[in-house]
């Protein structure tokens, strides 16, 4: 089993212990926490709801900062009882050669152990299976939370839709009221049944499609300051912090009770933000009860809350009768079973060497001799750190012969130190199956960093060649960031309108529902109202008409701008060849001492009738030369630092345009 928990979970049983015994005693912890969760349920009925959730926070955070002292404290007890332990390089079992073994753990010398004894046994030897077992529902708990996220995160672009620009606004002033600086973004989304609110630093408020407009509008300002309230507490992230706490310690089910606890109060906590600031209770009650026949989603912060009972307890609270939820029955006779219980499992000791160290002695070194045949005997010297001293001979497993400080212990009480043997062959055997690995991985080790070093060769001749496709691909980059950023404009002006019309196509269809059940109570508006939802058909197919001509004039629109970019890098390499002729022929003219460097160059102009440098006409000769070497043709002329231009530099006129 060893060797399977190797390969599933490769770590050392110097972690496996500790961590083992560690989520052992967060059970009793775990209970503590529980009792002191209901001691703050019945002493804070008359206090208010942000007191209460504090107050539970707080036990919370205590539990967790106890685990992992708990954590710390057996890793090092650990530490110390296993540095004490060097394993031979051959075991005195295979070679004959004496083997001087230091141990830092004791051993029982009573013949029988208590239940409780076994039981500390019991989770010694299976420290590796348990932290296992634990490990593999882990990581299918953690598997589950980031599907939620990835989950949580398509809500906010699937099926997902902006609502009015007057609803945001609304959002943004009631944020503004509840001191919210960031901005929060309200949505439509035909995903969720409930209100909710995701995101931690850009939040997003989800509400059901059609929603804002069947509710009135006191209601649905309730609804959302409930969820601002809950943006404002930052409750996303504290949720999420407990489902990572949940998924943990899912064994423990005082740790997911408190939870759930810290859930509920969070949702009062939100309920007497709101109703504080909207100074009326009727329109969020009637939102509440609205909700009471939708399930929220598992993975959001649902308005409502959860379940029927629960609605009912924030009613109350909200009308003033009942202030808060006190201890059921059930819960008090739990919590009254489980500090009888906790009073049991505090007798579990903290570490190995607590639960051995009250009747166990120390054994500072052990030496064997022989392989254990009739033909070799093996001779084993047993020391206590007290100096009492065991000495036996050992044939075929079997015991013939056994000194206790030099006297020589009965055939008939030598059973009695059976204990105290059999721990050490285990301890021994422990210790060979240990370097057996250590050796084997070493091995494994060595292989893998031969392989990383060819690898390295590999991938620094990878990353050169990398590294010169990258300044390629920088080059490339730049011309396309420009096109880039024009498609995205007209990406994101096309989207808005195609959600605007998604839209308008929703508000049509329950404008048309409506119409039909009005027709039912009145002929003559069902008449009106038939011919007005003909008219809007008709502008419907006008609209997708539209749209197929606008769909068209983008794909033109697109084609217009890929020749664009084309001519673009054209004119972009003439005009880089136009600046290096020019570089060129200012260099030729310091060469022909026309002026002496190129600061004392102001302006030039040279076209096929005349060549003037810094307003003076140079000869003709020099003229022609310039002329034959730089124009393009006799229509194209070369100006320099032109003063009916503005500022200095370099232009050129075409006579002919």
């Amino acid at each position: 089993m060893h060797l399977l928990f190797d390969h599933l979970l490769p770590v050392s049983d110097a972690f496996i212990r500790p961590f083992c015994w560690t989520l052992l005693h967060s059970l009793w912890q775990g209970v503590l926490l529980a009792l002191l969760a209901g001691l703050v349920l019945q002493s804070t009925q008359k206090t208010s709801s942000a007191l209460r959730y504090q107050l539970l926070a707080l036990l919370f955070a205590l539990f967790f900062a106890t685990v992992a002292a708990t954590f710390i404290w057996q890793w090092q007890q650990t530490a110390e009882t296993g540095a004490a332990l060097a394993v031979p390089a051959e075991t005195a079992a295979s070679t004959g050669e004496r083997a001087d073994i230091t141990l830092a753990t004791s051993f029982w010398t009573s013949g029988y152990q208590s239940y409780l004894d076994a039981g500390i046994a019991f989770f010694n030897r299976h420290a590796a299976v348990l932290t296992l077992l634990w490990a593999l529902v882990f990581l299918l708990k953690c598997l589950n939370m980031i599907l939620d996220l990835y989950r949580i995160r398509q809500l906010r672009t699937r099926g997902a839709i902006a609502p009015p620009a007057g609803w945001q606004n609304r959002v943004q002033v009631l944020a503004a009221q509840l001191g919210i600086r960031q901005r929060v973004t309200l949505l439509e989304s035909a995903r969720v049944q409930v209100p909710s609110a995701i995101g931690i630093l850009k939040p997003v408020i989800l509400v059901p499609l059609g929603l804002l407009a069947q509710l009135p509008a006191e209601q649905v300002e309730g609804i959302l300051l409930h969820e601002l309230a809950h943006i404002r507490r930052r409750d996303f992230l504290v949720n999420l912090l407990q489902h990572v706490a949940e998924t943990i310690f899912f064994f423990n089910p005082a740790v997911l009770w408190v939870s759930a606890l810290l859930r509920e109060e969070r949702e009062h906590c939100c309920d007497e933000l709101a109703v504080a600031t909207l100074r009326h209770k009727a329109g969020y009650l009637n939102a509440l009860l609205y909700f009471e026949k939708f399930k929220p989603a598992p993975y959001a912060l649902a308005f409502p809350g959860a379940g029927k009972g629960h609605l009912l307890n924030r009613v109350k609270r909200i009308i003033g009768q009942g202030n808060t939820k006190s201890l059921s029955n059930m819960e008090k006779v739990t919590l009254v079973s489980c500090l009888i219980l906790a009073g049991c499992l505090a007798l579990l000791p903290l570490s190995d060497a607590q639960a051995q160290g009250k009747t166990k002695p120390q054994i500072s070194s052990i030496n064997v001799i022989g392989k254990g045949t009739a033909a070799d005997p093996e001779q084993m010297t047993i020391t206590e750190t007290g100096g009492k001293t065991y000495k036996l001979t050992r044939i075929n497993q079997k015991i013939r012969d056994l000194y206790v400080n030099g006297q020589q212990v009965p055939e008939g009480q030598i059973a009695d130190y059976a204990d105290l043997i059999r721990s050490v062959d285990d301890q021994l055997r422990q210790d060979r199956e240990q370097a057996e690995r250590d050796a084997a991985q070493a091995k494994l080790d060595a292989e893998q960093a031969q392989r990383d070093a060819e690898q390295a060769e590999r991938d620094a001749a990878l990353a050169k060649l990398d590294a010169e496709q990258a300044e390629r691909d920088a080059e490339q980059a730049e011309r396309d960031a420009e096109q880039a950023k024009r498609d995205a404009v007209q990406a994101k002006l096309d989207s808005e309108q195609a959600e605007r019309d998604r839209y308008q196509g929703s508000l049509d269809a329950e404008q048309a529902k409506r119409d039909a059940a009005q027709a039912d109570k009145d002929r003559q508006q069902a008449k009106r109202d038939a011919e007005q939802a003909k008219r809007d058909a008709e502008q419907a197919k006008r609209d997708v008409a539209q749209a197929k001509l606008d769909a068209e004039q983008a794909k033109r629109d697109a084609e217009q701008a890929k020749r664009d970019a084309e001519q673009a890098k054209l004119d972009a390499e003439q005009a880089k060849k136009d600046q290096e002729m020019v570089e060129n022929l200012i260099q030729e003219l310091i060469r022909e001492q026309l002026v002496p460097d190129k600061k004392s160059l102001s302006s030039f102009h040279l076209s096929a009738s005349e060549f003037v440098v810094n307003g003076k006409s140079v000869p003709a000769e020099t003229h022609q030369k310039f002329k034959a070497k730089y124009l393009k043709n006799s229509d194209y002329s070369i100006y320099y630092g032109y003063k009916n231009r503005n500022g200095v530099g370099i232009f050129y006129n075409d006579n002919r345009n």
